[in-house]
């Protein structure tokens, strides 16, 4: 049975091959925008964001829920209530931890010709890491499963010839999605920040 079935999928491979021409995959290379940023937002809306986002973090503050961070955060200076592990940022320290990120750093490829610089106006495209759907021409939309990824999405970024990073990552959820993501991503998040903040 399993046989018939992969001798069909190919066939339907092999068929949609010839009505496509086969289609030869590009170089790979790298992309960069040539032109300036669009200024969307004038001087005084940007810094109105800046503001409501500093008082969201020193008055509300975030929800962690890995109480191994409370010491690493309180450590840095950040504010910690450990019943409800509510953290709260001064503006100054958020400013302070900002200001150390550099405004471009180096993704190291096993081969030195992939080699990526992320940020400035470089442009690198990368899959996203757990979509609760998908799509395909030969089963249409649907809920996803581990299955539907291994293989099938390799092959949908190598095809493209924009192949550029990878990364694994799961992120704590309240929803039933939750376990999907930890094997998704094959890699529980780090207790950092940028992970803990994402399971308000």
């Amino acid at each position: 049975m399993r046989r018939t079935e992969n001798r069909l999928r190919q066939q339907k491979r092999e068929d949609r091959r010839a009505v496509s021409g086969g289609g030869g995959q590009p170089a790979w290379q790298k992309f960069r925008n040539p032109m300036s940023p669009l200024a969307v937002l004038d001087d005084g809306e940007l810094a109105l964001i800046d503001d409501v986002a500093l008082r969201i973090l020193e008055e509300l503050g975030l929800e962690f829920q890995n109480r191994e961070t409370f010491g690493i955060l309180e450590r840095h200076g950040a504010m910690v209530d450990r019943a409800t592990g509510m953290v709260r940022f001064e503006r100054g320290l958020i400013r302070e931890l900002v200001a150390k990120a550099p405004e471009s750093f180096t993704l190291h490829a096993r081969n030195p010709e992939r080699t990526l610089t992320m940020g400035g106006n470089w442009i690198n495209f990368a899959p996203v890491g757990g979509p609760p759907n998908v799509s395909d021409l030969d089963r249409g939309r649907r809920k996803a499963a581990i299955s539907t990824f291994i293989g099938r999405r390799s092959r949908c970024r190598i095809a493209a010839g924009t192949r550029e990073a990878s990364a694994a990552g799961a992120w704590r959820t309240r929803s039933k999605w939750s376990r999907w993501h930890a094997a998704a991503g094959a890699r529980i998040c780090w207790p950092s920040p940028a992970c803990s903040a994402s399971s308000m």
